[in-house]
C-alpha cells in the first residue's frame, strides 16, 4: 500500500514544511510558534496544522511534533511529523482521522513509512530525495 490510503498507487513528491518552536518563556509541552504543512505533488492531499500538542528535539538531532490539522480544508485530523537531521536526512509524516482516536491507529490517512514504529528512535523516516532537515536545540 502507498503512503496515501485513499489512492495507494498515487506517486509524486511530498512537500513538507515543519518549523515548530517554543516562544520565549514557554515551558512546553505544546509549542506556541511555527506550523506544519504538507502537500502531495500529485494532488488530493493538503495538510495545514491548527495546533501543536508536543515537540521533542533530541541531542542526536531527531525531532517529532504532534498536533491537529485540517486535511484538504476539513478539520478533524491528527498528525505526527518526524525528522532526522542525519546523513541522509529523513522525514516521516503520519496523518489520521481524530474520529479513530487521539493517536494513530491501523487506519491512517497518510503514512510514508507504514511499517515504521511511532517511537521517535524507531520511526524509520524515509531518506530525502531533496531538501534538508535542520534540528535546533
Amino acid at each position: 500500500m502507498g503512503a496515501l490510503a485513499t489512492a495507494p498507487a498515487a506517486g509524486g513528491r511530498l512537500d513538507l514544511q515543519m518549523n515548530p518552536m517554543y516562544k520565549p518563556g514557554e515551558q512546553g509541552p505544546a509549542p506556541g510558534g511555527g506550523k506544519v504543512s504538507a502537500s502531495l505533488s500529485a494532488g488530493g492531499f493538503t495538510l495545514d496544522s491548527i495546533a501543536m500538542e508536543w515537540l521533542v528535539v533530541t541531542p542526536d538531532s531527531k525531532v517529532a511534533v504532534k498536533g491537529t490539522a485540517t486535511l484538504n480544508g476539513e478539520d478533524g485530523y491528527g498528525f505526527v511529523a518526524y525528522g532526522y537531521d542525519d546523513d541522509p536526512d529523513a522525514l516521516r509524516l503520519v496523518v489520521w482521522s481524530l474520529s479513530e482516536g487521539p493517536y494513530p491507529q491501523a487506519n491512517t490517512v497518510y503514512d510514508n513509512r507504514r511499517d515504521g514504529h511511532y517511537d521517535l528512535d524507531l520511526a524509520q523516516p524515509q531518506p530525502l530525495a531533496g531538501g534538508s532537515v535542520q534540528a535546533h536545540i
